[in-house]
C-alpha cells in the first residue's frame, strides 16, 4: 500500500507548491535573488519529468520498491511531496500512515467504483489540491 500512495501522490501531490524565501542574497544559476524574495516551486513537473522517472506517465507503484530496475531512471529526490532538507514536513510519516490506513480499510471491505465519468472530475487548486467532486460507489465484499 505504501508504494501505491507514493505513486498516487507523485501524479497528484496534495500540496502542489512549496514556498521558500532566501534569508540572504543568493544567485541561482544566473539569477540574482535578493534576501526576502518570495519563491514558489511547483512540485508536480519534477515528479512527472521523464528525465527523472522512467515511464513517468504510467502509474507504476513497483517503481518505489528497492531493487526494482525495470523503471529507470528513478530519482527519488525529485519526489518532493513533503518538502526536503531542514524544512521537510514534520507530519509526513503520519500523513503516509493515514493514507495507507484508509486505503487498506476500504480495499479490505469494499470494491470501490467511480460513480461518474473520470472526465467530470476537476482539480481545485487551493493550499492543497483536491477534486471538485469524487462520487464513489462502495460495494461490500462480505
Amino acid at each position: 500500500m505504501n508504494f501505491v500512495t507514493q505513486e498516487a501522490s507523485r501524479f497528484k501531490p496534495v500540496v502542489p507548491l512549496m514556498y521558500l524565501e532566501p534569508i540572504v542574497d543568493v544567485v541561482l544559476g544566473d539569477v540574482s535573488l535578493p534576501s526576502g524574495t518570495p519563491l514558489f516551486f511547483m512540485l508536480r513537473p519534477s515528479m512527472l519529468d521523464s528525465k527523472r522517472f522512467g515511464r513517468a506517465d504510467e502509474f507504476l507503484p513497483e517503481r518505489w520498491s528497492s531493487g526494482h530496475s525495470d523503471v529507470q531512471p528513478h530519482d527519488a529526490k525529485a519526489y518532493a511531496q513533503f518538502g526536503a532538507g531542514p524544512r521537510v514536513c514534520p507530519g509526513r510519516y503520519l500523513a503516509g500512515v493515514e493514507m495507507r490506513l484508509v486505503l487498506s480499510m476500504l480495499s479490505r471491505n469494499f470494491a470501490v467504483e467511480l460513480a461518474t465519468s473520470p472526465g467530470s472530475v476537476k482539480e481545485i487548486a487551493a493550499f492543497t489540491m483536491m477534486p471538485n467532486a469524487m462520487p464513489v460507489r462502495l460495494k461490500s465484499l462480505h
